[in-house]
């Protein structure tokens, strides 16, 4: 069972603390992934129960079920027994090294604090789609059958659009970090993209609330289902989700629409496009005949692409579906 707090270095720590109760060692499953440099995040909340009374077995995926001899909490147990939320923060391609007290201050405090797994290793390769199958199904590749950033279907291969609404080929090797090609691929192969039940599936059929917010492919690749609520660059799900955040005055991503019907979901006039890709200046490099264009890593005049995207996301997350959803299960 995973115990986990979520620090950022952002100057309002003390009321993300206090609005989650990141302060308590929670109990129970309820799953939350990736909020970071790529970004992706979960959320779910549920009553705290003894972290004994629940086990995370099953050949075909993870299962919750009481442990055979414990006893049912009473009805006053249950009365007394604090609903909690339990958030996963996964920062992708962080290296430990990085986290420094004159850099990271927040980190490096939770690492103190906290509990430091020193040896902890990456399902390997260390791919950012691969990591996040080990993380949504608790399996290794070998059994969760999801082995990179890239997946080859044999033809006849399926068809379908990208987040952006364009065509996309399934005659060579797609990249999977795009939730619609994601979508696309699952239904491919009837619901078994990942060859075991997720754990967002085990929890909402335990009857827990989950939320998926990030970095488009990793975040998704957790609720393929769609049972939870998940917001990423180019996506809000369920449509529900999507009209409570314009009726909040909160602008959606600009491609939320290519993700329903026509006609069902509008963008507000002024919505813009808050998860837009700043740009930033590059060089070419040329090397054994090909040529590429990177960035300056030193360069302290321009931000990341992505951080127009994080910041919105962040945003949503702290200030919309932490205070307002107020997850509660049965």
């Amino acid at each position: 069972m995973l115990n986990v707090f979520k620090f950022l270095n952002t100057t309002n720590m003390n009321d993300l603390i206090k609005r989650a109760s990141f302060k308590q060692f929670i109990n129970g499953l309820v799953y939350v992934g990736l909020l970071s440099f790529y970004s992706f995040a979960v959320l779910g909340q549920a009553n705290a129960v003894g972290s004994s009374d629940i086990q995370n077995e099953g050949r075909s995926g993870a299962t919750l079920q009481p442990k055979i001899g414990t006893t049912p909490p009473s009805d006053a147990s249950k009365q007394s027994a604090t609903k909690q939320r339990v958030i996963i923060m996964v920062w992708d391609g962080l290296r430990p090294d990085s986290i420094t007290k004159e850099e990271t201050p927040n980190l490096f405090e939770l690492r103190r604090a906290g509990v430091n797994f020193s040896d902890n290793h990456a399902t390997y390769p260390s791919f950012t789609m691969m990591n996040a199958a080990s993380f949504a199904s608790g399996s290794f590749p070998r059994k969760s059958g999801f082995y990179g950033n890239t997946f080859w279907t044999p033809p006849p291969g399926p068809s379908g659009t990208n987040a952006f609404g364009q065509v996309q080929s399934y005659k060579d090797p797609v990249f999977t970090e795009d939730y619609a090609i994601l979508k696309t691929l699952n239904n491919h192969y009837d619901d078994e993209l990942i060859m075991v039940q997720s754990l967002f599936k085990t929890a909402h059929k335990a009857g827990l609330v989950t939320a998926s917010i990030g970095k488009s492919g990793p975040a998704f690749l957790q609720d393929m289902d769609g049972g939870g609520y998940f917001l990423d660059e180019n996506a809000a799900y369920p449509l529900s989700f999507a009209k409570e955040l314009q009726a909040a005055h909160i602008a959606l991503p600009a491609n939320a629409v290519r993700g329903f019907k026509k006609g069902e979901l509008t963008l507000e006039p002024k919505n813009a496009s808050p998860t837009k890709r700043d740009g930033y200046i590059t060089f070419p490099i040329t090397e054994y005949g090909e040529t590429i264009f990177s960035r300056d890593a030193t360069d302290q005049t321009q931000g990341a692409p992505e951080e127009s995207a994080n910041k919105y996301m962040m945003s949503v997350f702290t200030n919309y579906i932490l205070p307002v959803k107020n997850l509660i299960c049965p």
